[in-house]
């Protein structure tokens, strides 16, 4: 939050310098300089230490990822429920972005115990709407996402996730059998398509 605010009154500092006659080459200069500033405070968000992963902080982003989740839902014909939705975000690149961690727990039809997972959105404020980016194809956002994922934090959230899955797996054969067919019938639609 701190940032922002020095982000913003860099901006106003900025604006206010080129109205205060300023030649327009000076006025350029100083607004480069912020630009460069600016870029500075969301590089420092790659640090693991400047940019934690928190749990359930951005109400907002909730709110969004629960949207999208119960659009899958709608959009699956295998899976009953999600459950236990937790979102740890680390700020974006950008302002009004966020990159999410969901864990969750998925209810298949007919199989008794959940199958607890983990995904990877990136979410980001647009037209005063929170939107979550399953697959975002610019490759900045990608790149920015995998030097995340390297935190500590975030590889701690990967083991536990995996340690709850494999656990689920070797607890019910119904769930393994499942698994493995969703996993057939998945990939061999995309193989031809």
């Amino acid at each position: 939050m701190k940032r922002r605010w020095i982000v913003l009154l860099l901006l106003f500092m900025t604006i206010g310098a080129a109205g205060y006659g300023f030649t327009r080459e000076e006025a350029q200069k100083v607004q480069k300089t912020s630009s460069l500033k600016i870029q500075a405070v969301y590089l420092e968000c790659e640090s693991e230490e400047a940019n934690p992963l928190l749990e359930d902080a951005v109400l907002e982003v909730n709110r969004a990822v629960e949207e999208h989740f119960a659009k899958m839902q709608e959009e699956t014909g295998y899976v009953e429920a999600y459950h236990n939705l937790h979102v740890y975000t680390k700020e974006g690149k950008d302002a009004d972005t966020y990159v999410t961690f969901v864990t969750y727990d998925m209810k298949i039809r007919g199989i008794y115990t959940e199958v607890p997972g983990l995904a990877t959105f990136y979410a980001k404020k647009e037209k005063d709407k929170m939107q979550v980016i399953s697959d975002s194809k610019e490759s900045d956002v990608q790149r920015y996402i995998a030097r995340l994922t390297k935190h500590q934090d975030v590889q701690n959230l990967f083991r536990k996730v995996n340690e709850e899955y494999n656990g689920a797996l070797q607890s019910d054969a119904l769930l393994r059998e499942a698994l493995s067919e969703l996993q057939n019938a998945y990939g061999s639609t995309e193989d031809n398509g």
